[in-house]
C-alpha cells in the first residue's frame, strides 16, 4: 500500500471524489467532506493536519512510507519525513466513509541542496577562522587539497563546517592556496583559500603639503626573523640613497616601522659632506625623533577588494599624555644636532599590496 512517487508536481492538488452512500439514492446529502488540508511540505518535512466533515465513522490510508498518519476524531494527523532526493515527491491519502471515498493528495518538495563555500577566501599572514553552512538533509563529503601543514577543517556532521588558515611565516614570499571541496554526489561546491604574504610591492598613500600623493615601495624579506626591507621605488619625497633600506618588523599581528632603524644612507650636502639621512618619526606639531622605541605600527587587514591594505598609527609611546603621536615619517639630514638638509614629512600612510 506504501508507494513512493518520484514524478516532479509543480503544482499541488486537491482532489476530492465524493460520492452518494447510497448508489441507488442520488439525491442524498454527502456524509463526508475535507473541510482543511495541509498538502505542501518543505524537503525537511513536518507536521500538518486534513480536518474532515463527516457523519460517519472513517478510516484514512496513505500510499506512501514517509508520509504517515494518525487519526483523532475528525482530525487526520499527518507526520512527513525528510525528502532525501532531488525531485519532488507526493503521497495519497485516501479517505472512506462508508460508499464514500475521498482523496487528498500530499506533496514534499525535493533537498535543493546549497553550500556557501564557493568562491575565493583570501587570509592575511594572521590566518584565521572562517564558518560555513551545507542546506541539505543526505549524506555530504568535504575534503581539502593543498592546505597540508597550514589549512584545515571540521565538520559536524550536521551541515557546519569550520575551516581554519593557520598563521603563515613572515617569509612567505608567495601567496599559497589549498581547496575545500563540498561534494554531494556529482555535485560539489568549491571554495580556493588563498593566504597573501607580507613581502611585494605596494602602493604607498600619505599626505603632504595638504595634499594625498601616491608612490610606491617595496617589503623585501631578510635573513633576520620577522623583519623586512623596505626600498622605496618611486613617488615619494625621497628614495633610498645608495640603495640602503628602511626596516620594518612582523610583529604582534602587525607590521611596525621602528623608528630609531630608518637609515637609508649617505648624502652629500654642501658645506657639510655625506652626511647620513634618516627617516625620523615625526609628530604633525612639529616634533621629530629617533628612537625604536617609538613605531609606526598597522594592523593586517584586508580592504572590500581583498588586497593587504595597512594603515599606520601611533604605537602611544611617545609621550604618557598622548600630546606626542607619531604621524608619519619626516626626511633629514643632521649633524652635530643640526638640521642641515632635509626633504620634510610624509603623514597618514596607507600601504596597499599590489
Amino acid at each position: 500500500m506504501n508507494k513512493i512517487s518520484n514524478i516532479l508536481i509543480a503544482v499541488v492538488l486537491l482532489v476530492l471524489y465524493t460520492g452518494c452512500s447510497d448508489s441507488d439514492d442520488t439525491s442524498s446529502v454527502s456524509a463526508l467532506t475535507v473541510v482543511k488540508s495541509d498538502v505542501e511540505y518543505p524537503s525537511e518535512g513536518g507536521s500538518g493536519t486534513i480536518l474532515l466533515k463527516t457523519t460517519q465513522a472513517f478510516e484514512a490510508v496513505s500510499n506512501a512510507s514517509w508520509c504517515t498518519i494518525s487519526v483523532s476524531e475528525t482530525t487526520i494527523n499527518l507526520t512527513i519525513l525528510p525528502n532525501l532526493n532531488v525531485g519532488a515527491r507526493n503521497a495519497l491519502i485516501v479517505i472512506s466513509a462508508g460508499n464514500e471515498k475521498c482523496q487528498v493528495n500530499i506533496t514534499q518538495m525535493g533537498d535543493m541542496a546549497d553550500c556557501n563555500i564557493e568562491g575565493e577566501h583570501k587570509f592575511s599572514l594572521l590566518g584565521g577562522t572562517v564558518d560555513f553552512e551545507v542546506n541539505t538533509h543526505r549524506n555530504y563529503t568535504v575534503s581539502s587539497e593543498g592546505g597540508d601543514g597550514w589549512l584545515t577543517f571540521t565538520d559536524d556532521k550536521d551541515g557546519k563546517i569550520r575551516v581554519n588558515v593557520a598563521s603563515g611565516p613572515y617569509n612567505l614570499a608567495e601567496p599559497r592556496t589549498a581547496t575545500v571541496t563540498v561534494a554531494i554526489g556529482n555535485v560539489k561546491w568549491t571554495g580556493v583559500f588563498e593566504q597573501l604574504p607580507l613581502a611585494g610591492e605596494y602602493v604607498i598613500r600619505y599626505i603632504r603639503d595638504n595634499g594625498t600623493q601616491e608612490g610606491v615601495c617595496r617589503l623585501d624579506i631578510t635573513n633576520t626573523p620577522d623583519t623586512y626591507d623596505v626600498r622605496y621605488l618611486s613617488g615619494v619625497p625621497i628614495t633610498n640613497a645608495g640603495g640602503l633600506p628602511g626596516k620594518a618588523l612582523y610583529t604582534d599581528g602587525k607590521l611596525a616601522f621602528p623608528m630609531g632603524s630608518q637609515f637609508l644612507g649617505y648624502m652629500n650636502v654642501t658645506d657639510y659632506g655625506q652626511v647620513p639621512l634618516y627617516m625620523y618619526a615625526y609628530c604633525k606639531k612639529g616634533n621629530i625623533v629617533l628612537s625604536d622605541d617609538l613605531q609606526y605600527i598597522a594592523p593586517l587587514v584586508l580592504n572590500a577588494e581583498n588586497q593587504l591594505e595597512l594603515t599606520f598609527g601611533d604605537n602611544g609611546v611617545w609621550s604618557n599624555d598622548g600630546s606626542l603621536t607619531v604621524d608619519g615619517f619626516y626626511y633629514a639630514c643632521v649633524k652635530d644636532g643640526k638640521i642641515v638638509k632635509n626633504w620634510g614629512s610624509m603623514t597618514d600612510i596607507v600601504l596597499i599590496h599590489k
